[in-house]
């Protein structure tokens, strides 16, 4: 009877062993493929702020001087993927995370909080982008020529150019955080005060 249990329970903590080394290699790939998509979306912030700021300043430039609108250069937003983290998710709906050390445990719930306030950053800049778009069709802000513009028209694209611009910015900023945590954990860092620490570092 002893024999039988010993066994069995050799063959469990095996079996675990197994599934642990299985969900870190999945858990890894995601945080690789998280990077990559967290460096996409720097790429695409930094140009599209770059261009939202040029915007905002012939905006400025028009309501100052009183005169018409300069035509905005031609812009196309880079194409990104939102990070996302289906290992981690499915081994949550699976309750399989229990494989796992609880530091390891308590660095991934970090970067799965990472990523959910991600992803809900993701509407709030898009809504504040497709304000912009609006504004421009309705009030003729498009083409290749200067358009004149009431200040009431003018007040209401800056202001939608302005928010546009940090939604951007917000939703960089914590993709640059993700990006952080992903890679001290790529490091095999599982302190969490450590992971926190990395999500501050600056891109």
């Amino acid at each position: 009877m002893i024999i039988a249990v010993g066994i069995e329970q050799s063959v469990e903590w095996l079996h675990h062993r197994h599934q642990r080394a299985e969900l870190r290699e999945a858990l890894h790939v995601d945080a690789e493929k998280a990077i990559a998509d967290c460096e996409r979306v720097h790429h695409f912030a930094v140009d599209e702020s770059a261009a939202l700021g040029a915007r905002i300043g012939q905006v400025q430039a028009a309501i100052k001087t009183h005169q018409p609108l300069a035509a905005a250069a031609a812009h196309t937003a880079q194409d990104w993927d939102e990070p996302i983290a289906p290992a981690w998710k499915a081994a949550l709906s699976s309750q399989l995370v229990h494989v796992l050390p609880q530091d390891e445990i308590q660095a991934f719930w970090e970067v799965d909080a990472e990523v959910d306030t991600l992803q809900s950053l993701h509407w709030p800049m898009n809504n504040a982008r497709q304000r912009v778009l609006e504004i421009e069709s309705k009030d003729g802000f498009v083409g290749n020529a200067p358009v004149a513009a009431t200040p009431a028209q003018l007040d209401e694209y800056l202001d939608a150019l302005v928010k546009a611009r940090s939604e951007v910015e917000r939703f960089d900023s914590w993709a640059g955080g993700l990006r952080g945590a992903e890679g001290a954990i790529l490091r095999g860092e599982h302190d969490l005060d450590k992971v926190q620490a990395a999500e501050r570092q600056p891109w």
